[in-house]
């Protein structure tokens, strides 16, 4: 079993929505996994 690949911060702000964080959640995700198999392929990852 593979642990953690590669992670992204996002901050959580006093004012947020969860709407909003899960928003920008999703935002770092979709910057995170293409980033994520690009290494995997390339053998840098598990």
């Amino acid at each position: 079993m593979a642990g953690v690949l590669l992670q992204a911060t996002v901050p959580v702000l006093a004012d947020v929505s969860p709407e909003s964080l899960a928003a920008r959640v999703f935002a770092a995700e979709c910057e995170t996994l293409p980033r994520a198999i690009a290494r995997i392929a390339k053998g840098l990852l598990p």
